[in-house]
């Protein structure tokens, strides 16, 4: 009997650092939990990385020969387990209540073989550890629990924080790409997934943004920079425009997570009153500076 990470009970949340998730650069979204998972559980033998407030699931797989005889011509009713995780709480899926009791007798067994646990609000040590009981259906016989509970170790991490902004950049001429001053050196815990917006200025202050654009950004590393193509300067534009326009183009940051608050159930809305998603609004200026034309020198007629 195994503790794995589950979505449902099917698929381990761990973060891949491969293929095109191994880059820093924009991304459609943040990436699907599809595509940071394997396909399969598999045992988690290695300690767990997770943020504060995350919502988690895990799972074991029943006993194979007391699940084979809980039939109707069985010996056992469905097994109970002895789920502990001292400093966090244990819900059901939906996030709202705890989980069902089991009848085999004893307190503190459930009828769930997966359970989805709430982390603390401050970084710490957890264990989580399972053991499974049986019930057999012959109210003489208590039933029989495994003596070596399987035990996960989880160290709860505190989650990202905004980056700071170094410098506004841009110039009297347009580029094909603008490197943005956001500073990600003070993040622990690579890969950064960013949520961001786009919107437009022209030279006197006039908002001049059509379609508000939201991007999300991968920052690989501690020495990742935000690198915004021009075509989402334009995208901010109203149609037609084109980056010759002067003025003013502000990317706004507005979500953070990392390669622990991203794997969460919650990593984008409440489960259980918490998400992972940290909110915020850092902005950096890329500003396209307009070029003076010189007029042509004139004589200074007699003032006479």
């Amino acid at each position: 009997m195994t503790i794995l990470r589950s979505i449902g009970i099917a698929a381990l949340f761990t973060v891949l650092g491969i293929g095109a998730f191994g880059q820093t650069q924009v991304i459609g979204t943040l990436p699907a939990l599809k595509d940071i998972t394997v396909a399969a559980d598999i045992e988690s033998t290695a300690p767990e990385t997770v943020s504060v407030n995350a919502f988690m699931p895990y799972t074991i797989a029943p006993d194979a020969v007391i699940a084979a005889a809980t039939g109707a011509t069985g010996i056992f009713n469905a097994s109970g387990f002895k789920w502990t995780v001292p400093g966090a709480t244990f819900f059901k899926a939906d996030g709202t209540s705890a989980l069902d009791l089991s009848p085999v007798g004893a307190a503190g067994y459930f009828k769930q073989n997966t359970v989805y646990v709430k982390m603390p609000s401050s970084a710490t040590a957890l264990t989580l550890s399972v053991a499974e009981r049986s019930n057999p259906k012959f109210d003489a016989l208590a039933g029989c629990e495994d003596v070596t509970p399987e035990v996960l170790s989880i160290n709860v991490v505190a989650l990202p924080i905004m980056p700071t902004v170094t410098s506004d950049i841009g110039g009297c001429s347009a580029s094909v790409n603008y490197t943005l001053g956001y500073d990600f050196s003070g993040a622990s815990n690579f890969p950064l997934y960013i949520k961001y917006s786009v919107a437009s200025y022209d030279a006197s202050g006039a908002a001049t943004t059509g379609t508000p654009q939201t991007y999300y950004y991968r920052i690989a590393d501690a020495s990742g920079k935000m690198i915004i193509p021009a075509s989402q300067l334009i995208a901010s534009l109203p149609a037609g425009a084109t980056l010759v326009a002067d003025g003013k183009y502000t990317v706004t940051l507005s979500s953070i997570w990392d390669q622990a608050s991203v794997k969460a159930l919650n990593r984008t809305s409440n489960i259980a009153g918490v998400t992972t998603e940290v909110t915020g609004s850092v902005a950096s200026n890329i500003v396209k500076l307009p070029t003076p034309v010189t007029t042509p020198i004139q004589h200074i007629k007699n003032l006479e």
